[in-house]
């Protein structure tokens, strides 16, 4: 089984290269995905997330308002940090029970983890890293658009993230994604044919 792992900044393409990985055959495993799980109430990332946070980040439901939390986090240097340090644990923790589920599978010949913020952990589970990556004003475009969020706190979001070159220190490959849909999608298939 061959695991590409996939990451950029957000506003890179990263997502969309992964979900042409999907169109292709691969199997994905969303790091985002598994994160907004984990903050549901009853897992054990929502707890210590409300214990370090505290109650003003629930909404009427007693569930976290992801809105109100990146407020506190994106502002923050510290908070980031303890946020991550709760859910990336639990987030790769899960990645790895899927790998080891799916390594059971005759028919998944590809899996690709699709993860923002890489680690050592990411390094450990991949046989090769694959990083989507853009000018950032690109990316800014982008954030603004998709999110609907004012030009500084997509600033702040890419900010809050790993820096450009430290994304490109992890590449074993390398997508440049400043044009289209089609030209990304020729340049993840040439990559899955390599």
């Amino acid at each position: 089984m061959r695991i590409i792992g996939i990451t950029g900044g957000i506003g890179s393409g990263k997502s969309t290269a992964a979900e042409i990985l999907e169109s292709l055959g691969a199997f994905i495993i969303d790091a985002d995905e598994i994160a907004k799980e984990l903050l549901k109430k009853g897992n054990r990332a929502y707890n210590e997330i409300v214990d370090y946070f505290g109650a003003e980040i629930l909404d009427d439901d007693k569930e976290i308002n992801r809105k109100k939390l990146a407020s506190i986090v994106f502002n923050n240097r510290p908070n980031l940090a303890v946020l991550n340090d709760i859910t990336h644990k639990e987030v790769y923790r899960k990645m790895e029970e899927t790998i080891e589920f799916l390594k059971q599978k005759d028919n998944i010949r590809i899996v690709v983890l699709d993860v923002p913020i890489p680690n050592e952990d990411f390094k450990k589970m991949t046989n090769e890293i694959w990083v989507v990556d853009c000018d950032d004003e690109v990316r800014i475009a982008r954030i603004i658009n998709r999110m609907g969020i004012t030009r500084e706190e997509a600033i702040k979001r890419i900010n809050s993230q790993l820096k450009r070159e430290d994304y490109l220190r992890l590449a074993d490959k390398v997508i440049r994604n400043k044009g289209t849909e089609e030209e990304l999608r020729n340049s993840v298939v040439n990559l899955l044919e390599e």
